[in-house]
């Protein structure tokens, strides 16, 4: 099943001490109501490409940055999810997946299937 959502991502530098921006992305569809997903993004070991993406109810998603590309690998109960942020020129791409294990751990490998895609491709508002 595919529809088709208005997506909107707000990025603001937080104003306090923290280093950090609030990560505001709002659905819009004619079958949904609007679904908030207000996140901030704080530095982490930044060194070391990581960003914690923080949602707020004691949830931290571990990203890291790879040059213009930030990833974050996590599950939830028995859904593996990967999610990425790319900067493409003035564009931000965001995609994610998610699936569950198809099969049993044969030679240290576990499969899984990619039952949702959701890409998404930010222009900058002036």
């Amino acid at each position: 099943m595919s529809q088709n959502l208005t997506v909107h991502l707000t990025v603001q530098k937080l104003t306090d001490s923290l280093n950090g921006w609030i990560w505001k992305t709002t659905y819009f569809g004619d079958l949904i109501d609007p679904v908030i997903k207000d996140y901030t993004l704080h530095e982490g070991d930044t060194r070391n490409g990581i960003y914690v993406l923080d949602e707020g109810d004691g949830i931290k998603l571990l990203n890291y940055v790879f040059g213009d590309k930030m990833f974050c690998v996590f599950s939830y109960k028995r859904t593996m999810l990967t999610s990425s942020y790319e900067l493409v020129g003035e564009n931000l791409i965001f995609e994610v997946t998610s699936g569950n294990k198809i099969n049993r751990k044969k030679k240290h490998v576990r499969n899984f299937s990619v039952d949702f895609l959701q890409g998404v491709i930010f222009t900058r508002n002036q």
